[in-house]
């Protein structure tokens, strides 16, 4: 073979290796074998589910090659996931009669890593890539959400793959196959929503946040200070969920997205602790639920550094269990406190029981016992919301409670000082009246001494003193005297 043929051929092979590995494909996709989905420009939505397949992807790593010829079922109603498969491949044939402003969007739930949509245009096979390891960005469109445009010509069968893959496991986020198809503008308006309401959320906790900052900065009272912090990293976690922060505060950092939610909540159960001790005093009040609750600090702080440590430790399991646990002890503690007539519990159960419901129900949910749908998916931000409300009611009260203790004890210590003084006043003029009879009485023969002689005759002198005097002047003018004295006396 001569070197021209050779070179020819290395060139050949290497134009044949482009095309098959090269990202885009001109090979097509196989249509999937149900019927397709007719999308017209009226429609708002449309699930996916009534018209794909779906295929378990064990690794999470099957090439499209290998899901176009694998084995597809029906997907039906959204199918819960199982932790044999770590990913699914899901295909659909679509038609769509013309294309609204805008076009259409498939939004996929938010717990799925990474989800890839393969279309054909011109015969060649493209992708677009969204997902929570992806930065917003770096998505096909820049959201918090799995959102992913929908690339469909008009008046034509198109064919579309989707890849997704995530933490599939029984206490995975990533809990159901199923996709919809939004018209653009139909996303925009809830999503405007969701952030209308997120920001209401937010603006709540911030308002409740610095209000009992500077009510701690006035009277240094401690559990102000773990009520602010304990509600600003509790809204955070709920905030947190939407992908707020991800989005806008670190895009580049998908590993911190993925770990940082689980700390915010154990921050939030550490601070809760330091707030229900100082609110219900429980170090003076009851010695034995104050162990219990240092025990669970420990408890929680003992999980996060073996996670830290380790890396092995699921944080989400251990802290949901132990939040839901500190849910009902704080309001078995706070029903116990209000029995013995500690009057702010009372917004305190309240709080504690409308947090403990809401938390109830969504750890049911993550731990599969409750579908997911709006209600169980919010119910603890809701319980949240009422629950820092409600808190903000009962440490106000505490503050009017103590405030009257104090005017009490003041009006006390004033009546007790009232009655020590005039005590005390009496004493001293007893006393005095004491050292007085004693100065002027002898303690031998209890007669008047020689001072209360003197006291006594002393006004009869100073009263004789001036007739003295006169008569003594007249008896010496009436003796012979000096010319001198003479010329006195007749004055």
């Amino acid at each position: 073979m001569s070197l021209a043929t050779r070179k020819w051929g290395r060139v050949f092979l290497l134009l044949g290796l482009w095309i098959a590995y090269g990202t885009p494909s001109a090979l097509g996709l196989e249509p999937a074998h149900g019927p397709a989905l007719t999308l017209n420009p009226s429609d708002r939505e449309v699930l996916i589910p009534t018209a794909a397949e779906v295929m378990c992807d064990p690794s999470g790593n099957i090439s499209l090659e290998a899901a176009q010829s694998g084995t597809y079922i029906p997907l039906g109603n959204e199918l819960p996931t199982s932790d044999q498969c770590h990913g699914y491949w899901a295909r659909a044939n679509l038609r769509a009669a013309s294309l609204p402003p805008g076009g259409w969007v498939v939004k996929l739930s938010r717990e799925w890593w990474h989800a890839e949509l393969y279309y054909e245009h011109d015969g060649v096979v493209s992708v677009l890539r969204s997902g929570t390891a992806l930065p917003p960005q770096e998505r096909a469109i820049a959201s918090s959400d799995v959102v992913i445009p929908l690339p469909v010509d008009a008046d034509r069968d198109n064919t579309l793959y989707v890849h997704v893959v995530g933490d599939t496991s029984r206490y995975g986020e990533s809990r159901s196959i199923g996709a919809e198809i939004q018209r653009l503008d139909a996303w925009v308006l809830p999503r405007r929503s969701v952030i209308f309401g997120q920001g209401v959320y937010a603006g709540i906790i911030l308002a409740l946040v610095l209000y009992n900052l500077v009510l701690y900065f006035s009277i240094r009272e401690r559990a102000y200070l773990c009520y602010s912090l304990f509600v600003c990293l509790f809204g955070a976690i709920w905030i947190a969920r939407t992908g707020f922060f991800y989005q806008y505060l670190w895009p580049h950092h998908p590993f911190w997205e993925r770990e940082y939610q689980s700390y915010l909540a154990a921050l939030a159960i550490i601070f809760s602790i330091l707030f229900v001790r100082e609110f219900l005093a429980t170090r003076q009040r009851s010695p034995w639920v104050d162990s219990l609750l240092l025990g669970a600090l420990g408890v929680t702080i003992g999980c996060c550094v073996v996670r830290l440590v380790t890396g092995r430790l699921l944080l989400p399991l251990p802290l949901a269990l132990i939040g839901l646990a500190l849910a009902i002890f704080y309001a078995v503690i706070g029903f116990i406190a209000l029995a013995r007539g500690f009057r702010p519990a009372r917004f305190f159960l309240v709080a504690w029981t409308a947090v403990l419901v809401g938390s109830a129900i969504y750890i049911f949910m993550f731990l599969r016992f409750l579908p997911v749908n709006f209600f169980t998916y919010n119910a603890a931000q809701m319980g949240s919301a009422t629950e820092c409300i409600l808190l903000a009611f009962a440490l106000a009260d505490r503050v009017n409670l103590l405030k009257q203790e104090n005017d009490e004890k003041q009006s006390r210590y004033t009546l007790e000082l009232r009655e020590q003084v005039s005590q005390r006043t009496v004493e001293l003029t007893t006393a005095v009246e004491k050292l007085k009879a004693a100065s002027i009485t002898d303690p031998l023969t209890g007669l008047s001494n020689r001072r209360h002689v003197d006291a006594a005759i002393q006004p009869w002198i100073a009263e004789l003193h001036p007739k003295f005097a006169r008569c003594s002047q007249a008896v010496s003018c009436a003796l012979p005297l000096r010319p001198r004295s003479l010329q006195t006396c007749q004055r």
